[in-house]
């Protein structure tokens, strides 16, 4: 119960210091380059699912100070398949495999000219969809920590462009297949995902 009213508490005091604060609403989009590795150990032996393709996101920034705000992100990647076993290689160039992903976290401004500014995000990345797209067995929902730099130059009134990267860690994974595996003595099963994009923003 306390946790829930701390919680409460929390939710009501950023959006009031949200509204408070003089800086204005900013809607964005994203596009670029998106790569996830899933590597594991089978005995002694390394393995890794490489998955590659392009990505599309929509952003959004409520702040809370003039140099803090709450960043919240939504888009899909579409990805194919590269998988490597030991010393082999084999890629899988059928139709793509879509995820839905999404981020939230504290965001910061930090100004190194009038028109220039340097974002850093750090927050909760999800992923969800499957690394095979003809096999519900690989569906993933994948939870974790993600971090985010991206440099913006204003070039109009409210208006900015802006080139960055995202990287995340995913250490909550309930695919089914990834569960057969560790069941199949796989160890150290890890999933992580980066992206290298460009990026506009409008304030509002």
């Amino acid at each position: 119960m306390k946790k829930t009213i701390a919680i409460i508490l929390l939710v009501c005091l950023t959006v009031g210091m949200a509204f408070a604060a003089k800086s204005s609403f900013k809607f964005g989009l994203q596009a670029g380059y998106t790569s996830s590795i899933i590597s594991m150990k089978v005995g002694d032996e390394d393995s890794h699912f490489d998955l590659y393709g392009f990505y599309v996101a929509a952003t959004g920034e409520l702040p809370i100070s003039d140099k803090v705000s709450i960043k919240a992100e939504f888009g899909a990647e579409f990805l194919k398949e590269d998988l490597t076993i030991g010393p082999v290689s084999f890629k899988d160039f059928s139709d793509p495999a879509v995820h839905l992903t999404a981020f939230i976290g504290p965001d910061f401004c930090f100004e190194l000219s009038k028109n220039f500014c340097l974002d850093t995000a750090i927050g909760i990345n999800i992923l969800s969809g499957r690394e095979d797209k003809d096999s519900e067995k690989t569906y993933n929902f994948a939870l974790g920590i993600g971090a985010e730099v991206t440099a913006f130059f204003e070039i109009a009134t409210d208006f900015e462009i802006g080139v960055g990267g995202k990287f995340a860690w995913h250490f909550v994974n309930t695919s089914k297949y990834y569960k057969d595996l560790e069941e199949d003595e796989i160890s150290n099963l890890t999933n992580i995902a980066f992206q290298i994009n460009g990026a506009v923003r409008y304030s509002f």
